[in-house]
């Protein structure tokens, strides 16, 4: 059976749960700190999420939205703190879903997060976390207590030896249909029109209507391979000395370097589709004049 994971803000009743879990685990964590994030998230300046597994305790995050790390404190960049996972939950996911709601929720108002990371062998699966994740080192070396380290100097390998990471929200551009009333116009040939559906570095994709009896120059493309996709009525297209009849949702791949001609013999407008890979621009070699 797959266990259920839930996560939710902290509360006061919380407390002696999480201290008496991390005891059991020989992990102390004493409740002052846990009497302080509660205190700083009633003032909205800590998030608190604790995770559960079948209703059993596993671990948490926190994200401080003013961090002490002043690279980060300058440039408005909340810092992500304190994630713990209980051993017996750990390889489960459930440290990467806690710091995927931290990371949510930062995100709503900010477009970097950071965090730190202490840098013995027991922050080695974490690490390896952050980097899968998109983080990257800040380029500032390490820190100890929040202090840049110089060369020469000598200080603990403890849990205040920090090496920092940031990652930078990637928003989704906005996504709006396409169609022939928004799309580019033009007009080809014999009063044929088409619109640019699509148009980037990797493929273009052009809807076109071709009016009776009407037909293009025979021509080839030196790089660029083509799909023809017939929408309505009847296509002509004359390939490799061959003659074919496209109709309702049909298609026909053109490759790079083959010759041919598309018509419409009808007495109907013909509209069709054309994809064309990434190099379909200034490689066309007309046949005929």
């Amino acid at each position: 059976m797959t266990p259920t994971i839930t996560l939710r803000t902290i509360e006061k009743t919380d407390i002696p749960i999480i201290v008496q879990a991390f005891e059991l685990a020989q992990w102390s964590k004493p409740t002052e700190t846990f009497e302080h994030y509660l205190r700083e998230q009633t003032d909205n300046k800590r998030a608190i999420w604790l995770a559960f597994q079948n209703n059993q305790f596993a671990g948490y995050v926190t994200l401080k939205w003013e961090s002490q790390y002043e690279p980060f404190l300058k440039n408005s960049i909340p810092e992500i703190m304190d994630l713990n996972v209980l051993p017996k939950f750990q390889k489960q996911g459930i440290g990467s879903l806690l710091l995927a709601r931290a990371e949510q929720e930062a995100f709503k108002e900010h477009d970097t997060v950071g965090l730190g990371t202490g840098l013995y062998a027991d922050y080695g699966q974490a690490i390896q976390m952050y980097i899968d994740r998109g983080y990257k080192p800040d380029g500032r070396g390490v820190t100890y207590h929040y202090q840049t380290v110089t060369p020469g100097n000598k200080v603990c390998l403890d849990d205040d030896l920090i090496l920092w990471f940031s990652k930078k929200h990637t928003r989704l551009k906005t996504i709006s249909p396409q169609s022939i009333q928004t799309a580019p116009h033009f007009i080809w040939g014999n009063a044929c029109e088409g619109w640019w559906l699509h148009q980037d570095e990797k493929f273009t994709v052009i809807s076109e209507l071709m009016p009776p009896n009407t037909a293009e120059l025979r021509h080839y493309h030196k790089h660029t391979d083509q799909f023809f996709y017939c929408l309505q009525g009847e296509l002509w297209i004359q390939f490799h000395h061959e003659e074919c009849v496209l109709q309702d949702h049909e298609g026909i791949h053109i490759p790079a370097g083959a010759p041919h001609q598309v018509k419409n013999n009808s007495s109907n407008n013909v509209r069709f589709l054309v994809f064309s890979s990434s190099t379909s621009h200034n490689d066309r070699v007309d046949l005929e004049a």
